[in-house]
């Protein structure tokens, strides 16, 4: 084993620890893709980044090994923040970092920069371990709501399944970006079989900062094209998935033939029970011709024309209501589910629910107390 090989191994180890991890495969893709956006140098700085954010005076401490002064460590850090591998704030006029994992994470923030490798190695990648680690914990970083036209037959709808609503109601700033799963499957000649729009993912608030100055991706837009944006996308039949939480940064417009969390989730047996959907499809027999419009359409292959009935597995079914749309005769209504799930209060609560679960109360408190005492964690 090279001493650079057993480097990019102790990062892949390293954001294993995150909320999404990085499990090692028998291939190595993991570790070729960490070579992919990491020199060995910045792999030797990240691997002393927690997962909180870290003042550079603390990090520079923990660099003693490496012959590099705390302005440069800085600029370094800075660097790396603007090609979206790591993320970063300010506290009190100083700058703070902390590594970040790769989905969602450094591969979105790689929009406008991929590359044919890091595709073809993602892809690889989530077939051999990461799609099933994307979904491990039961705590999705995204949920799908119904689009606008599904619920206007619905008398009770929860503001947070309200997605045009809530846009309504926000102060902005608003931007769009292009999406970074169609984006990838273009670059690897599989274009989306769903749609040629490419601008489709919708930015508010602070992610607006993070991507058009930042990382100098994407475009701000009023809150009326913003809408307008959202309106095409329904109309497209894509799968319209907020942040996980009561007030979601970004609102993603997904395709099952590219984007990484839908493909995996409908390989699962069951991808209504990895979802937080408060809705399902129902059809009502009389209305239903069999006409099979539905079937192409549904994302998850949750229906099937059974004894000259449309019929939907509700094991299958996630709720976005694209079938109810595209049904001719109405046959396809949505069903609010008995027991509603309310998101995070923020997407900060929807990761420290996940990380309970990785790894138990008891371990997490000893990773905030660590954190405090100035340790990496």
């Amino acid at each position: 084993m090279t001493d650079q090989t057993s480097l990019y191994q102790q990062l892949r180890e390293h954001f294993d620890t995150l909320p999404i991890g990085m499990p090692a495969t028998k291939s190595g893709t993991e570790i070729e893709i960490l070579k992919e956006l990491f020199t060995p140098e910045e792999a030797e700085i990240v691997l002393q980044l927690s997962i909180l954010p870290e003042s550079v005076k603390r990090v520079h401490k923990r660099l003693t090994h490496l012959s590099i002064s705390r302005e440069d460590l800085d600029m370094k850090l800075h660097d790396m923040k603007t090609r979206g591998l790591i993320i970063g704030d300010q506290r009190r006029g100083r700058n703070r970092y902390s590594r970040v994992q790769l989905a969602i994470g450094m591969f979105e923030f790689q929009v406008d920069r991929l590359t044919k490798n890091f595709m073809e190695q993602l892809h690889r990648y989530e077939d051999e371990a990461f799609g099933e680690e994307l979904h491990r914990t039961g705590v999705p970083q995204m949920r799908p709501v119904p689009i606008n036209e599904s619920i206007e037959s619905l008398n009770e709808i929860a503001t947070y399944d309200m997605i045009r609503e809530y846009v309504k109601k926000s102060p902005g700033p608003f931007a769009v970006v292009n999406c970074v799963c169609r984006q990838g499957m273009d670059i690897v000649e599989n274009p989306c079989r769903q749609t040629d729009l490419r601008e489709t993912c919708l930015m508010i608030g602070s992610t607006v900062e993070l991507y058009v100055h930042t990382l100098g991706s994407g475009r701000e837009v009023e809150q009326d094209e913003f809408l307008e944006i959202l309106t095409s996308c329904e109309k497209a039949g894509l799968v319209i998935q907020p942040g996980n939480s009561l007030n979601p940064s970004f609102i993603c417009c997904c395709c099952s033939c590219c984007c990484g969390i839908l493909t995996t989730l409908k390989k699962l047996p069951r991808p209504a029970e990895a979802t937080t959907s408060n809705y399902f499809a129902e059809v009502d027999h009389q209305a239903c011709t069999s006409c099979a419009a539905c079937i192409d359409t549904c994302p998850m292959e949750a229906l099937s024309i059974e004894d000259d009935f449309a019929e939907v597995d509700r094991y299958r079914c996630i709720g976005c209501g694209i079938c109810t749309v595209e049904c001719p005769t109405g046959a396809l209504v949505l069903k609010k589910k008995v027991k509603e799930v309310k998101p995070p209060a923020s997407q900060t609560r929807m990761y420290m629910k996940v990380l309970v679960r990785r790894l138990g109360i008891k371990n997490l408190i000893k990773t905030g107390i660590s954190y405090i005492f100035g340790k990496k964690v």
